[in-house]
């Protein structure tokens, strides 16, 4: 995800794998994506992040993916509302953005 379309929100660390749903995503294609990167890499931690209209299929996914992982974790979720300015002076707009990072929990 580039600093544009991420509208300047701090890059992620080295070592996380990302799901990024847009509004096309299919929700089944992202939980597979989730739980690959669960079940083959469990030391790395996943993030998942939505942005304005998908924030309700974020929570789903994240939700689906509670449900189904055999794989315990801590989940910390954040919200970031981000105002950017339009091109040629036209105003503002803000930006919603959903990033739900799930932790694998040492044993």
């Amino acid at each position: 995800m580039s600093g544009e379309e991420a509208g300047n929100l701090p890059s992620l660390p080295v070592g996380i794998n990302c799901v990024q749903v847009l509004t096309g995503s299919k929700i089944r294609t992202c939980v597979s994506s989730v739980l690959n990167f669960l079940d083959e890499k469990s030391e790395a931690d996943v993030v998942i992040i939505g942005r304005d209209e998908t924030l309700s299929k974020t929570v789903t996914i994240f939700e689906i993916v509670k449900r189904k992982t055999k794989t315990k974790f801590t989940e910390e979720i954040q919200l970031h509302q981000v105002e950017r300015e339009l091109d040629n002076n036209k105003g503002k707009q803000t930006l919603v953005y959903l990033k739900i990072f799930l932790k694998p929990n040492k044993s």
